[in-house]
């Protein structure tokens, strides 16, 4: 095969060819995907966790090609299996059961929780949702209401699974999406309750919108057991067993989206043993056919199958595909890459907690094991660089800001602001109390924003670091600026809402660095 040693041929053959990459506009390219696109850059070869490009250079694949190479890339045993059923049968309709079918059937059906002992298969997890989402409605026909699902959670990308997914967002494919109702999930960090009574509000919700929301009876309920996209989220265990409750209650469908937390992701062969919890219908997809295009279903002996012609797809059940699937769970068993996974995820994690309270930069640290994610907490993250960066900019700007307000309407500004103004410029007050009052100032206006901090922002009120108290304290500078310069031509009554507002900043501020330094 002949490479591509040029990149901006490479960009030329993508733009006039390649239609799903990036938006071909004029003007800046626009990724089509969530996480970013590299028009140019030609991967020619991989193995294991890397890959490299077709001028030689190596990179390490930090995400499994969007999480599909569990097992690494191009595994030899995989791969000679495939080629040796390409070579044997590489095709087959659906009306036909071939070898690979049947032994890959009995082999998922043997590592999956519960009862889910029948399996469908397809070529992507996004159709594997929607082939869940037609188990579902056969099974529950008189479940005439809109689908279930949390309000961040990914599904995939066919019209029906972007509708029940994470909102997708500056699309035109909304007309066609299905009825959804959304229910929040537990996100502690981020609403300030705690895991109970987080747990109590969310499935309070999901009761509240069976109950009383839907237009009639959902069919069924998907969630990720581990929240991929929507911020690799694992939620309190007794939410789990809740929510199995309620669907249980109301007889609507459980469907667990385990296409990117299954198949070894998280140290066991599904994110639902970790918490007890076996769903109605599991959907599976990535890292099942060890690099090649493999997803499905596995369900409850309790539901119901597909008819004839319900789930017909000409390539639904490609058996070379099929026979790389069933090779790559047997390299999965054969190297002990669960428990692999499993100790590395343990030890990764049991560091990350050791770290977080010596680095304010780690905001949390989630997930079972080696699916385990680390946000950054943004305020810290940025307040370092504000620190070293905005503060000097800041003082500068504020300067030229009342120097010339001073000269050109020759009128004082506000509080601080007055006595910097006339001080500062006035020889006769001299230079340091000109200083003395600028410190004030900046000092009084960007405590305003801590104290709204404390108001608005608990988690940093909890654990304030000084990162986030220099970048909220910026952001009022912003605000105090504009009360200043509409304050120019003011009525005295806007100088006094500016001093007012220092002053209660000031003491906020004062309350939120004690608590710091305990």
């Amino acid at each position: 095969m002949e490479f591509l040693d040029d990149r901006e041929e490479g960009l030329e053959l993508t733009e006039r060819h390649v239609l799903h990459c990036y938006m071909l506009t004029e003007g800046p390219r626009c990724c089509g995907w969530s996480s970013g696109s590299e028009p140019g850059l030609v991967i020619t070869r991989a193995s294991g966790a890397l890959v490299w490009d077709s001028k030689g250079n190596e990179y390490i694949d930090c995400t499994s090609m969007a999480w599909s190479n569990n097992i690494g890339a191009s595994v030899p045993e995989v791969i000679e299996a495939a080629f040796a059923q390409a070579r044997q049968l590489s095709h087959l309709r659906s009306n036909f059961d071939s070898i690979p079918l049947l032994l890959l059937s009995k082999a998922m059906t043997d590592s999956a929780p519960g009862d889910l002992k029948r399996i469908g298969f397809i070529l992507h997890g996004s159709l594997a949702v929607e082939m869940a989402m037609k188990l579902a409605m056969l099974n529950r026909p008189q479940h005439t209401g809109p689908w279930l699902a949390l309000t961040d959670g990914y599904h995939g990308r066919s019209l029906s699974s972007m509708g029940l997914g994470w909102p997708h967002t500056n699309h035109a494919f909304d007309r066609s999406f299905p009825a959804v109702l959304r229910i929040p999930q537990p996100y502690a960090y981020r609403s300030g309750r705690s895991a109970e009574a987080e747990v109590d509000y969310c499935t309070g919700e999901l009761r509240d919108a069976i109950g009383r929301r839907a237009t009639g009876l959902p069919p069924a309920l998907f969630m990720e057991p581990v929240q991929g996209n929507g911020t690799q989220l694992e939620f309190p265990r007794r939410y789990y067993y809740e929510v199995r409750q309620i669907c249980t209650e109301h007889d609507i469908v459980l469907v667990f989206d385990e296409v990117q937390t299954g198949f070894g992701r998280t140290g066991k062969m599904w994110a639902a043993e970790h918490y007890g919890v076996t769903p109605d219908i599991l959907v599976f997809g990535k890292g099942v056919g060890g690099g090649f295009p493999l997803a499905g279903i596995l369900s409850s002996t309790a539901l119901g199958g597909f008819q004839p012609g319900d789930e017909a797809l000409t390539f639904g059940e490609f058996p070379v595909s099929l026979a790389a699937g069933l090779a790559a769970l047997e390299v999965l068993e054969r190297d002990g890459l669960l428990q692999a996974c499993d100790d590395m995820g343990q030890y990764a994690s049991r560091a990350l907690r050791a770290m977080k309270p010596r680095h304010p930069l780690i905001g949390d640290i989630r997930g079972p094991t080696a699916i385990f994610f680390l946000l950054p907490s943004l305020f810290g993250t940025a307040g370092a660089a504000v620190v070293w960066l905005w503060s000097p900019c800041a003082a500068g700007v504020f300067l030229i800001v009342l120097v010339y307000a001073h000269l050109a309407a020759r009128i004082p500004i506000t509080g601080f602001a007055y006595q910097w103004n006339s001080r500062l410029i006035n020889p006769h007050y001299g230079w340091f109390t000109g200083y003395t009052a600028l410190l004030a100032f900046i000092a009084g206006t960007a405590a305003t924003a801590v104290a709204l901090a404390s108001v608005f922002a608990s988690d940093i009120w909890k654990s304030p670091t000084h990162g986030d108290i220099v970048l909220l304290a910026s952001a009022a500078i912003a605000v105090a600026a504009l009360i200043n310069i509409v304050s120019i031509r003011a009525v005295s009554a806007v100088n006094n809402t500016g001093v007012f507002f220092e002053i209660v900043g000031s003491v906020g501020a004062a309350a939120l660095l004690v608590v710091r330094s305990v």
